[in-house]
């Protein structure tokens, strides 16, 4: 059996009024359900670190769905300050979000760090979705809305080492069980399970 694609899932789904915050969707998942939200009717704000492929993402969107409501916000994960000024950009344009899907990461990347000392895995796919998702609990909580956190959902291995030794994937081993207790600290700081 073929898994559905994003499109056939909000298939006769109205999403008018809603504000939906995606980050990676310039390719892949992230661009498919920004695509797929729009078409339902969502307001989609775009999140990603490079501006021509939010605005090659953005007119890929519109010209699949010409009423599409779709706003960019330049989002580098990589660096907390990066993230605190997406979250003001993000603040200003929706003042209620009603889904934040946590959608970019790295994997596989050579040993680096983030600009905050961070290794890149751990920093990129956890902590600037954590810092990001912190700054719009209020807006979150407006909309009564969800958060789906995808990046490195798909756990690779239970081992969560504190460093990387170098070998690929290393550092994904961290970065991958940690969207898990980011929904448990979530759902404790909420009062409810998101």
């Amino acid at each position: 059996m073929e898994r559905p694609t994003a499109l056939q899932i909000v298939d006769g789904v109205d999403l008018s009024g809603k504000m939906c915050v995606i980050t990676g969707a310039t390719s892949g998942l992230g661009r498919e359900s920004a695509r797929a939200l729009a078409s339902a009717g969502a307001h989609v704000v775009l999140g990603a670190r490079n501006p021509d492929a939010l605005a090659e993402a953005q007119s890929w969107i519109r010209a699949e769905v010409p009423d599409a409501a779709t706003t960019t916000v330049r989002l580098d994960l990589t660096s907390l300050a990066g993230v605190r000024a997406a979250a003001t950009a993000i603040q200003q344009i929706a003042p209620a979000i009603h889904v934040l899907m946590n959608n970019a990461g790295v994997m596989f990347t050579p040993f680096g760090r983030t600009a905050d000392g961070f290794e890149i895995q751990f920093g990129t796919n956890h902590l600037g979705h954590f810092e990001l998702t912190r700054l719009l609990i209020p807006q979150l909580l407006a909309a009564g809305g969800c958060i789906w956190p995808t990046a490195g959902s798909a756990p690779t291995s239970r081992r969560t080492r504190s460093t990387n030794s170098g070998r690929p994937g290393c550092g994904n081993c961290r970065s991958s069980s940690a969207p898990r207790r980011f929904r448990r600290e979530m759902g404790d700081l909420s009062g409810r399970w998101w």
